[in-house]
């Protein structure tokens, strides 16, 4: 099993967030010499959640993303959790400019923003933790917890006095490539092997993909999000990036994770459209089908949510799909307490 050195974390910046009053953003200076962002939700219309409430969601953005969904924090603080979100290094926030946006030697690297995000979310007084994995964010949360999930389920071994992840929420998570799962055993060992060759090439392009159509209010979208740190055309695409993606999914399919967990996807795929109405109806990133596998092979005590015409980012989706994706969290949460 990998071992990795305990990252600590010294806050550098404090300062109110610039997404309002109610939001605190603390840059967290990791032992690796980078940076991640820890944003909080923090309502001054009820001051005493902070300091009563001792459970808390950490959401974990996608790829070529950064947090930016208030309506999430506002609607977790209603339901009497704590909210917190972390800008990976490399994204949002935390984009420096000494460190292109998204590099990651390894999707260990993200294990150090986890583990430093936690270790202040401890310090504020929280000692439950259900993080919110979004795409990308899911597969990291299912590689950390491939690797520390007895540390945070309270068993003899664990001798460390650490934040306990009760739960874990995972909003179309990245568990495998976008291939049906018939053509995967074929096509997937071909994109390792040219990802792996070719580790040196960036692909970049200046066309703007539907899925961003379909989101931002600059084209056929309700948001308003900024488009240097969410580019509509994506940022380059490493294939060294991508052969660490499916090295971890590889390693993450093999994990017995038995943590009580929630899987939202969209009903349909819809990555292989052509056009913003047809991208609209479904996920248009990821093969839902093949998702949810990984996640029933992964995940031991598993409930899946099925949000019809969901987008891949179901938080993101228009507002009667998006309730049903909140819905099914509120549900899923009442349970789980």
């Amino acid at each position: 099993m990998e071992t990795r050195k305990q990252a600590y974390a010294m806050i550098n910046d404090d300062k109110q967030d610039f997404l309002g009053p109610n939001y605190r953003s603390r840059t967290l200076q990791l032992a690796s010499g980078h940076v991640c962002t820890l944003v909080s939700y923090e309502p001054n219309t009820q001051p005493n959640l902070s300091t009563t409430v001792n459970k808390a969601i950490l959401y974990i953005h996608g790829y070529t993303d950064y947090f930016f969904q208030t309506g999430l924090a506002e609607y977790c603080h209603n339901l009497g959790y704590r909210f917190y979100a972390v800008d990976l290094q490399g994204y949002g926030r935390s984009i420096r400019p000494n460190r292109p946006p998204t590099s990651c030697h390894s999707v260990l690297d993200y294990h150090d923003d986890m583990a430093a995000a936690m270790a202040v979310m401890q310090a504020d007084g929280v000692t439950e933790c259900v993080p919110l994995g979004h795409s990308t964010g899911g597969l990291i949360v299912t590689s950390y917890l491939r690797l520390h999930q007895a540390k945070h389920q309270n068993l003899p071994e664990c001798t460390e006095n650490r934040l306990f992840i009760k739960g874990v929420i995972l909003n179309s998570p990245f568990l495998s490539m976008p291939l049906s799962i018939s053509k995967e055993p074929l096509v997937l060992p071909i994109y390792q092997k040219l990802a792996q060759w070719l580790s040196f090439v960036h692909l970049s392009t200046n066309k703007v993909n539907p899925y961003s159509r379909s989101l931002h209010t600059r084209f056929a979208g309700e948001w308003s999000y900024r488009l240097d740190w969410k580019p509509a055309c994506g940022f380059s695409l490493s294939f060294a990036w991508l052969y660490q993606i499916m090295r971890e999914q590889a390693l993450c399919a093999k994990a017995s994770i038995d943590i009580p967990t929630l899987c939202c996807r969209s009903h349909i795929s819809t990555y292989m459209a052509r056009t913003v109405e047809q991208v609209r109806q479904g996920d248009g990133v990821l093969n839902v089908e093949n998702m949810e596998k990984k996640a029933q092979q992964i995940y031991q005590n598993l409930s899946v949510s099925i949000i019809k015409q969901g987008f891949h980012d179901l938080y993101l989706s228009p507002a009667p799909v998006r309730y049903h994706y909140l819905d099914s969290i509120k549900i899923w949460l009442t349970q789980l307490d």
